[in-house]
């Protein structure tokens, strides 16, 4: 399998699994053992599953959502490092989103070759991130915040519609989106 196929494969499933994973990331945010810069990170990333205009923007239809899942994965991989004591407590519940992660993270950045540089230079800027008025920062330290973002996700998650053959069909278009980001990358 191609590294285009590969990245195909992983990232349909991932859209799909979109809300389980919200779920996952949720809980690593809840987390206290986690230092709070980290968990600034996986609260970044969810207000960013918020917004509309992100790197990919949603007028992209369903590939408007990998820009989110890779930003999700991203965070949720610096928050709880490989072999942490923080990724083991949390495969332990949700075995599908972390024993995927590596491989995912992976088929991206080959997939996505230098233009991957905006994934991660969006990582950097998470703890700034912002919606409705309600902060990252605020998200860790306040629980009303948290419980306003959980809700909000819990909608959204309840408003996506996705279909595996819609997904598939989206992503013909990979070739335009990826056009898309190397224009990004080149203004930059």
């Amino acid at each position: 399998m191609g590294a285009r196929d590969e990245f195909v494969e992983r990232h349909v499933r991932a859209i799909l699994d979109l809300p389980q994973d919200v779920k996952a990331t949720c809980e690593v945010l809840d987390d206290e053992e986690i230092p709070p810069e980290r968990r600034r990170l996986v609260a970044g990333a969810l207000l960013g599953v918020l917004q509309p205009g992100d790197l990919l923007p949603d007028t992209w239809g369903p590939l408007g959502l990998l820009d989110d899942v890779v930003i999700l994965r991203l965070a949720a991989d610096a928050a709880a490092p490989a072999d942490s004591p923080e990724r083991r407590r949390h495969a332990a519940r949700f075995p599908e989103f972390w024993d995927e992660l590596p491989g995912d993270l992976a088929a991206a950045r080959t997939f996505f070759g230098d233009t991957f540089v905006l994934f991660e230079s969006r990582l950097t800027r998470l703890p700034l991130a912002e919606h409705k008025g309600k902060r990252a920062e605020t998200a860790v330290l306040d629980e009303t915040v948290r419980a306003w973002l959980y809700d909000e996700l819990d909608q959204a998650m309840t408003d996506l519609e996705l279909s595996e053959d819609d997904l598939y069909v989206a992503m013909r278009r990979i070739d335009a989106l990826m056009a898309h980001l190397r224009r990004r990358l080149a203004h930059r």
